[in-house]
């Protein structure tokens, strides 16, 4: 790997490459497929994209799509409960039309009671939200210095990122995270600051 080493403690939080049901648009969560032929393609461009970065240390979610993307950056990893999708519960297999809003106040009814939701069989969205930004604080403060490379799940992330920034589970889903997108995650004393890279 590459000589980027750093005294900060940076998490780099990369999502999973593609599977099907991603193409589909339908509410992934706990069901475990594989990445297709695309996936895996981005999962190695995301680990060329980050070769210059040496990682400390590695994490993913328990869910092959994870696992068959952080194996393409070559490094040692563990798994962990911890980096788990939103568990969308009856949901799971089914269309999430509507979540994202393709015009301005497009979903605001859907937002309107998104603060409070429990996915029935599922998640309830601001326990979720706290634990994932809890999660990822635990990571900046057990690794003060080095890198950590965390590859998990879109929901993961936006409500991770979410609740250590701004704290409003409303806009779980404001933060569009793309296949094999990756943030790099720092605390500045105790803000926490990221970029795409």
């Amino acid at each position: 790997r590459g000589e980027r080493k750093t005294d900060m403690g940076n998490v780099y939080m990369v999502r999973h490459g593609q599977p099907d049901l991603t193409l589909q648009h339908v509410f992934c969560g706990s069901l475990n497929p594989p990445l297709n032929e695309l996936g895996m393609d981005t999962a190695k461009k995301a680990a060329v994209r980050l070769a210059d970065v040496v990682f400390d240390r590695a994490f993913c979610s328990t869910l092959l799509r994870c696992q068959m993307t952080i194996q393409q950056f070559g490094v040692e990893y563990e798994i962990d409960e911890a980096r788990r999708e939103l568990a969308f519960g009856t949901s799971e297999g089914k269309p999430y039309a509507g979540l994202y809003a393709k015009t301005p106040g497009e979903n605001d009814e859907y937002r309107k009671y998104w603060p409070n939701y429990t996915f029935p069989g599922g998640d309830n969205v601001p326990a979720y939200f706290r634990a994932a930004g809890e999660t990822l604080r635990r990571y900046l403060r057990d690794y003060p210095q080095g890198n950590t490379l965390l590859v998990a799940h879109a929901g993961f992330m936006g409500a991770a990122l979410g609740a250590a920034t701004h704290g409003d589970p409303a806009r779980l889903f404001e933060l569009r995270i793309s296949p094999c997108d990756g943030m790099r995650v720092w605390l500045e004393g105790e803000t926490v600051r990221f970029e795409r890279v």
